[in-house]
């Protein structure tokens, strides 16, 4: 990318806290949509970020980037070198709005 520097960092592992969202953990299915979008961003955006931690009342969840390119449905074909925002959003849009996946590939993914 034109204007970023390698400064050598093989790998990045990201933490992510959300506070102030008790009130959601009842809300399990939006929170589980909320990781998984958060992953396929991060992951197909930033190329060094290797895993993620998410910390949520009082739990954590881990996802690494091999397990997401392996389990995830055509992560490879979404995330290529060009990503088309529109077919992007609209075929993430479509998968968070199917609860059975959101359940399956949430729990094949993230190690609570």
């Amino acid at each position: 990318m034109e204007g970023v520097k390698n400064y050598g960092y093989s790998m990045i592992g990201l933490i992510i806290s959300l506070i102030g969202f008790s009130k959601l953990n009842k809300k399990k299915s939006y929170i589980k949509r909320l990781f998984l979008n958060l992953i396929y961003f991060m992951l197909g955006l930033i190329d060094n970020v290797q895993n993620i931690t998410f910390n949520f009342s009082g739990n954590s969840y881990k996802v690494n980037r091999k397990q997401v390119e392996e389990l995830y449905p055509n992560y490879h074909d979404i995330v290529s070198n060009e990503i088309n925002k529109d077919n992007f959003n609209k075929y993430l849009e479509n998968k968070m709005n199917d609860s059975e996946f959101v359940k399956t590939i949430f729990n094949k993914i993230f190690v609570n």
